[in-house]
C-alpha cells in the first residue's frame, strides 16, 4: 500500500556544519516501504541533490507531540 514520504534533500555545502532551512528542499512522494530505495534515487537523479532523510506522516506527527510535550514542560 502506497504511503506519501517527504523525501528531504539539500543544496547545501555540508549539511552537518550549515544546515539552514533555506538549503533543506522537502520532495513528497507516494511508493511503498518496499520502493523507498528506488524512490530516494529517483528524487536525487530528478533534483540532482542528495537525499538527507525520509520521512513519513506518523513521523511528523511523532515530532510535533514531541515538540509539544516538551514546550509544556518549559
Amino acid at each position: 500500500m502506497n504511503q506519501t514520504y517527504l523525501f528531504v534533500t539539500t543544496n547545501a555545502i555540508d549539511p552537518a556544519v550549515d544546515p539552514k532551512p533555506e538549503h533543506i528542499r522537502y520532495v513528497p512522494v507516494s511508493c511503498t516501504e518496499q520502493e523507498l530505495p528506488q524512490a530516494a534515487q529517483a528524487v536525487h537523479q530528478q533534483h540532482g541533490l542528495p537525499v538527507i532523510g525520509i520521512v513519513s506522516k506518523e513521523m511528523v506527527v511523532g515530532m510535533l507531540q514531541a515538540i509539544e510535550v516538551f514546550e509544556k514542560g518549559q
